[in-house]
């Protein structure tokens, strides 16, 4: 290995320079750690997000086919009002179940 002989003054310079550099690094850790942490909960929050979409979809979907049936069955069944008053039955159940699906799962104001 090489050496690289240097004067005094150079030295000094280096010394200096690399002590500056040490303390910039130091008020650095601090900040970094800290967007460290900020970063791992944001990754927390978004993944928690892509969940409740996630699950959102899933019940609006569900909810769109329910109608649809709902109104396919309705058409079929439109000469028998004994039919018909089971499907409303059956419609009032479910919008029940969902109005109180929604309430469980929204936060108080």
């Amino acid at each position: 290995m090489p050496f690289l002989w240097v004067d005094q003054a150079t030295l000094n310079w280096i010394t200096s320079t690399l002590s500056g550099l040490d303390r910039k690094v130091t008020k650095l850790l601090p900040t970094l750690n800290r967007m460290e942490t900020d970063m791992a909960a944001m990754d927390d929050a978004i993944a928690a997000l892509t969940t409740q979409v996630s699950a959102n979809t899933d019940a609006e979907q569900s909810a769109v086919a329910l109608i649809q049936n709902l109104a396919t069955l309705i058409q079929q069944n439109a000469s028998d009002p004994a039919a018909i008053n089971d499907l409303a039955a059956k419609l009032k159940a479910s919008a029940d179940a969902l109005a109180g699906a929604v309430m469980a799962n929204t936060p108080a104001t």
